[in-house]
């Protein structure tokens, strides 16, 4: 809008107002909205995420990558066989009471040391003698047969353990009835002073042994016993003459603590 003021010969004075109205087509340029909060999973509220926790119910610790440890033995729950109780890492966390290098998890006597090979329980009498029941001489001799020499292998290994730690031994010979006094006498002498050298060799020291003869004394079986004696299973032990002089040649270990309490208790096969 023009106003004008006064006019003259050369121009006119005037003043100038203008107004509008702008109109703009086309979308809006509009910043995007922020992304959602990133929202964190742990079921077990202990600080670890899921999906860096290898116990995600179980609340546990971080140094062991969210798994608890309940016994305290450095080892976690989910790699100890043994969880509620202090062990060692070597036995994946079970302990050891008896120090036999068998974690009492799998020691049937975990509170008595024992070898591997009998479940972790000391040897006992009735062990030795069951592995050492057929010990043989040659025929008419005091000369152990070669299918024999592995048994009294076997024996020396067994008094060796820590379970006869520092135990003596007497090495004790029996005949059966057939034959003198003087002969059977002999022969038990010289048939146990030959199992005693075997055991030497095989590593015992000669000075836990001792040879004993006795000849035709002690019998485990007598006439009496004959189809009559029965075993802990009901089973007739002599059905014969010949099993029951089986029976009595025999070599037997016994402790020399005692003199009496059996540890190595041999049948012996002899020919006459």
């Amino acid at each position: 809008y023009n106003w004008v003021t006064n006019q003259s010969t050369d121009y006119s004075n005037f003043f100038q107002h203008s107004a509008s109205l702008i109109f703009k087509f086309g979308k809006k340029d509009v910043p995007p909205p922020p992304p959602p909060p990133i929202v964190i999973s742990d079921r077990d509220g202990d600080g670890i995420p899921d999906d860096q926790d290898r116990c995600p119910d179980t609340p546990g610790l971080a140094q062991f990558q969210g798994c608890p440890d309940t016994d305290g033995d450095g080892i976690p729950d989910i790699d100890d066989r043994c969880p509620n109780e202090a062990g060692l890492a070597e036995f994946q966390g079970c302990p050891d009471t008896d120090g036999d290098g068998i974690p009492d998890v799998d020691d049937q006597c975990p509170t008595q040391y024992g070898p591997k090979e009998n479940n972790g329980c000391p040897y006992t009498f009735e062990i030795v003698t069951e592995k050492l029941k057929n010990i043989n001489f040659q025929f008419n001799s005091a000369k152990l047969t070669e299918e024999s020499l592995p048994l009294v292998k076997d024996a020396a290994d067994m008094l060796n353990d820590r379970s006869f730690e520092g135990q003596k031994f007497y090495v004790d010979g029996y005949t059966d009835r057939v034959g003198s006094a003087a002969v059977n006498l002999r022969i038990s002498k010289q048939r146990a002073q030959a199992v005693l050298d075997e055991l030497v060799k095989d590593g015992v020291a000669k000075d836990r042994l001792t040879a004993r003869g006795f000849g035709k004394t002690n019998y485990l079986c007598t006439e009496a016993d004959i189809n009559t004696k029965r075993n802990d299973q009901g089973n007739i032990m002599y059905p014969d003459q010949a099993a029951c002089d089986k029976a009595n040649r025999r070599v037997v270990i016994i402790s020399q603590e005692t003199g009496k309490k059996p540890v190595i208790e041999k049948e012996v096969k002899v020919k006459k």
